[in-house]
């Protein structure tokens, strides 16, 4: 009979901790703000941004360092700060004189447009010409590379 009623007592103990620890755990979900929150779906590839990857070309007669930050700058200064968050740029290699970069597919001629009214960078003559574009990155990988 002793027996019977440790096991009971145990069991009903194990039970009443786990009861205790679920509680506790919904009030820290509850006060962090995690009650309510449904796991995010995915978006469908209709309603995802599409993108296009820009490979351009410098011209200068000297040396350019810092390109990337400078590149941005001078697209910054034409398009505004809203324009650039809007077209998604995104500088994805550079190499050399040559670079590519990422952008929204409605956006790219105001890119394009950006690149070729650029004509300083470091206070140095340069003239930006965009040589490719296209959806794949490989792609525009191989005509920076091999072009």
């Amino acid at each position: 009979m002793k027996l019977i009623l440790k096991y009971d007592y145990l069991n009903l103990t194990k039970t009443f901790i786990n009861c205790v620890y679920k509680l506790i755990l919904d009030e820290k979900r509850k006060t962090q703000g995690f009650s309510n929150m449904k796991k995010l779906k995915p978006l469908i590839p209709t309603l995802r941004e599409k993108k296009r990857y820009l490979v351009y070309e410098i011209y200068s007669n000297e040396n350019l360092t810092n390109l990337k930050t400078e590149i941005l700058n001078s697209i910054r200064k034409f398009l505004g700060s809203f324009g650039l968050a809007k077209a998604g740029i995104q500088i994805v290699e550079t190499k050399n004189n040559k670079g590519i970069i990422r952008v929204n597919n409605k956006e790219l001629n105001n890119l394009k447009t950006a690149l070729i009214l650029t004509n300083k960078i470091n206070q140095k003559d340069v003239y930006i010409r965009p040589i490719f574009v296209t959806g794949l990155l490989g792609k525009a990988k191989i005509k920076l590379g091999g072009d």
